[in-house]
């Protein structure tokens, strides 16, 4: 009977110890098993927050109440004189200050005057056609033709009275590349 009882404690041991292992293996297969992300519309909650997009948001919401205060302060403005305000206009700039709008006032203080404008522009122009004629002359010039001869010192070979007809050339001016009284003649 004690032999009985002995060989059945590994037995017992050996059911416990397998049973353990199922239960610590087992659980996590069974939290998983035949459940993926696609099946049954059970999908994992999506990490990223994203924010509601919409018209009505405060930038929207702001820029329309500033448009329509803009529309309306607008339209209780006192209304522009008939001439042009422009300060670049003779015809305006010598009229009275209280006649215009705050903004135009402003505008006519900063800008410059239309003699100024006319003035500069005279100037542009004036200095555009000078720079156009040299731009002209610099295109269209030439440098003289110079004749090269193989032989310079072939007028000194032959005496005058045995030179061709049309061979006579005036040599008074004539500078020889080779001479050393070049660069005093050129200065």
């Amino acid at each position: 009977m004690n032999r009985t009882i002995l060989s059945a404690r590994p037995a017992v041991a050996a059911v416990r110890q397998q049973a353990r292992r199922t239960l610590v293996t087992s659980s996590p297969v069974r939290g998983a098993a035949g459940h993926d992300a696609h099946g049954h519309g059970a999908q994992a909650e999506d990490p990223n927050v994203y924010t509601k997009e919409s018209f009505m948001n405060p930038t929207w919401r702001n820029t329309l109440i500033a448009g329509t205060l803009s529309y309306l302060a607008y339209s209780f403005l006192p209304t522009p004189p008939s001439t042009p305000t422009s300060p670049s206009s003779s015809s305006t700039y010598n009229q009275p200050a209280e006649d215009l709008p705050y903004l135009s006032k402003l505008l006519a203080r900063i800008t410059t005057p239309a003699e100024e404008w006319k003035r500069r522009n005279a100037k542009h122009l004036e200095q555009t056609v000078r720079s156009a004629e040299d731009r002209l002359l610099f295109q269209e010039a030439e440098r003289p033709r110079v004749y090269r001869m193989k032989n310079p010192a072939y007028f000194d070979t032959l005496p005058p009275h045995r030179r061709p007809v049309g061979d006579d050339v005036n040599l008074s001016d004539l500078v020889v590349k080779n001479d050393p009284a070049l660069p005093e003649i050129r200065q």
